[in-house]
C-alpha cells in the first residue's frame, strides 16, 4: 500500500474525501475521536471493497483492548500500532488479535499490523527483533512528530535523522516497507529516494501525489 489515506474518527467531511481519493487504503484513527465512531466507517469501507486499518491506542494505553473490540467486528486489513517497541509489542498484539478474529469469524492471521515502531527513544533499540517476530507485519511506519515529542526536540532537529534511517534498515530486515509521514510532494520524492516505499497522506491531493511519486 503505497497510500494511506489515514481519517480521524467521526470526522465526516475527511473521510468523504478519502473515499472520493485514489489511496490505496483507508485508516480510522481510533485515538483522534471515539472508537464507537469508528466502526461504522470501517463497515462502510468494506461494503465499499476499500482497504482499511485502525489506528488504536498504545498497548501501554490501557484502552487498546476497548479499541480493538470496537473495530475488529468490522473486519479492518490491518491496525496501526503507535509507540511499538520491537518484536515484543507486534507479537502481544498478533496475540490479541488472534483472539478477537476467533471471536468474529476472522480468518487467523488475517489482521496485520501496520508498526509505529520509533515513536519512543527506547524502540530505537528494539528494531531489529522485528525481523521474524510475526507473520503479521504489513510494514513499519515513520513518525517524526511523535519522537520529536518524546525528546522535546522540534522535528526538523538532526538526531531524528538517525532513527529514520533505522526505520528503513529495520523494514528492509523484516522483509516489510517502510512508510513515511511526509506531507508535501517535495517530502515524497525524499522519502522514496532514502528507501521508504509509501506514506500516510491527509488529503485528495497528497494522496494523488503519493501514488504518483512512489509507483
Amino acid at each position: 500500500m503505497r497510500s494511506i489515506f489515514l481519517v480521524p474518527a467521526g470526522n465526516a467531511a475527511l473521510f468523504d474525501e478519502a473515499l472520493g481519493s485514489v489511496a490505496q487504503a483507508v485508516a480510522i484513527d481510533v485515538t483522534r475521536g471515539a472508537a464507537a465512531e469508528a466502526a461504522p466507517m470501517l463497515k462502510i469501507l468494506r461494503e465499499r471493497g476499500r482497504r482499511s486499518l485502525a489506528r488504536i491506542h498504545a498497548l501501554t494505553s490501557g484502552l487498546a483492548d476497548s479499541d480493538l473490540d470496537a473495530v475488529m467486528a468490522s473486519a479492518p486489513c490491518g491496525i496501526i500500532l503507535p509507540q511499538a517497541c520491537g518484536g515484543r509489542d507486534v507479537q502481544h498484539l498478533g496475540a490479541k488479535l488472534a483472539v478477537r478474529e476467533a471471536e468474529n469469524g476472522l480468518e487467523d492471521g488475517s489482521t496485520r499490523i501496520l508498526a509505529s515502531a520509533a515513536d519512543l527513544p527506547e524502540a530505537i533499540f528494539a528494531l531489529g527483533s522485528l525481523a521474524g517476530a510475526t507473520r503479521r507485519l504489513l510494514g513499519l511506519l515513520w513518525d517524526s512528530a511523535a519522537l520529536a515529542g518524546a525528546l522535546g526536540v522540534g522535528e526538523d532537529a538532526e538526531v531524528l535523522a538517525v532513527a529514520r534511517a533505522q526505520i528503513v534498515f529495520a523494514a528492509a530486515a523484516a522483509g516489510a516497507p517502510a512508510l513515511a509521514d511526509a506531507a508535501t510532494v517535495g517530502d515524497f520524492s525524499k522519502a522514496r529516494r532514502d528507501g521508504f516505499g509509501g506514506a500516510l497522506v491527509t488529503s485528495r491531493a497528497a494522496a494523488e501525489a503519493c501514488e504518483r511519486i512512489f509507483s
